[in-house]
């Protein structure tokens, strides 16, 4: 096998990688859209949630009670290893393009055959799909969670639900912060 055909075979099994990213970044992106709609009820009816999920530890785990506030903390906490995870992937997803497009790149240049599967053609070939589906993941979705972790937190505040002598309105206001920052990160890093 000549170094060439290594290095195609290379291509070729990390192309396979970003598939199985791609397949993770969307799994997320599902779980955070349920997030949001789980955040928009934990701000607009606190107390429905509070059933709902009593109700569905309830038949989990018979007999058990747990006071709104620690399933807020939960529910805060879930949402942000949700995002951390989605913008994890995110990040690996677009150096996997990078070094795909250099891989594309380096074995155009051995071989007088061009090699462009995913990089230059779908750049060429979808440029307003991929410039609106970029923005989506990049923009709009990090913008959404937010505006969502900002108005939860002045929800809470608003409503007293918030306190902040209490470990669960620390940890629970700690969440939301770490929200924001993730997502001005995310923010600075990809625009």
């Amino acid at each position: 096998m000549t170094s060439e055909e290594s290095f195609y075979d290379h291509y070729k099994d990390t192309f396979e990688v970003l598939k199985g990213y791609l397949s993770k970044r969307d799994h997320y992106t599902i779980a955070l859209l349920a997030m949001v709609v789980v955040s928009c009820l934990k701000i607009t009816n606190p107390h429905l949630l509070n059933e709902y999920l009593s109700k569905f530890i309830d038949t989990k785990i018979s007999g058990l009670t747990i006071a709104w506030s620690y399933l807020s903390v939960f529910v805060s906490y879930l949402f942000l290893w949700i995002v951390m995870q989605y913008y994890q992937i995110c990040l690996t997803i677009e150096k996997t393009y990078d070094y795909i497009h250099n891989i594309e790149d380096e074995l155009s240049s051995q071989d007088s055959y061009k090699v462009r599967r995913e990089g230059h053609n779908y750049l060429n070939c979808y440029p307003w799909f991929k410039w609106v589906t970029h923005r989506i993941y990049v923009l709009f979705i990090p913008l959404l969670v937010s505006i969502l972790a900002i108005v939860n937190i002045v929800g809470e505040i608003r409503a007293n639900i918030l306190c902040l002598h209490s470990i669960s309105g620390i940890l629970t206001l700690f969440a939301d912060c770490l929200i924001v920052i993730l997502n001005s990160e995310r923010f600075r890093l990809t625009v």
